[in-house]
């Protein structure tokens, strides 16, 4: 090796191992942190529920195509059930807040309402409520 010693290469090759975990961790914080929020797509649901079934039940091809429309729909009830909890749990905690209110100072009811802002604008859009417009199948078939 011209001019670069074993310790050089040992040392740029650990330098180079911290540099990849240390990104590796942000792009992974950055992910699960999304992923946490974020309640599975309906479709989604459905397509996991659906290999399952078929694999575990060995279910027929005309089994499937029966069962579809059940998987289906009840996932997008799942869906309307993680949404419509969402909106539950942040009411609940509005609440409580609004009921904090007497035993504040301005400032610190100030400070409570810059917190909820920031909690707000953390949590992905669609972790707060479904979007029916991404999601085709959410109006073709009506929960029972």
């Amino acid at each position: 090796m011209s001019g670069i010693t074993k310790t050089k290469a040992i040392a740029y090759l650990v330098a180079v191992f911290l540099a990849g975990t240390v990104s590796g961790g942000f792009v992974g914080f950055a992910f699960g942190r999304h992923a946490f929020f974020t309640p599975p797509r309906p479709e989604a649901m459905a397509a996991h529920a659906r290999a399952r079934l078929a694999s575990q039940l060995h279910l027929t091809a005309a089994q499937v195509s029966q069962a579809d429309p059940i998987i289906s729909e009840t996932c997008i009830q799942i869906s309307d059930i993680q949404a419509s909890t969402f909106d539950r749990i942040h009411a609940a905690i509005r609440a409580g807040h609004e009921r904090m209110r007497n035993i504040l100072d301005a400032a610190q009811w100030e400070k409570l309402e810059e917190m909820d802002r920031r909690h707000e604008e953390s949590v992905p859009r669609s972790a707060k409520k479904c979007d029916p417009t991404n999601q085709p199948e959410h109006s073709a078939v009506a929960p029972h």
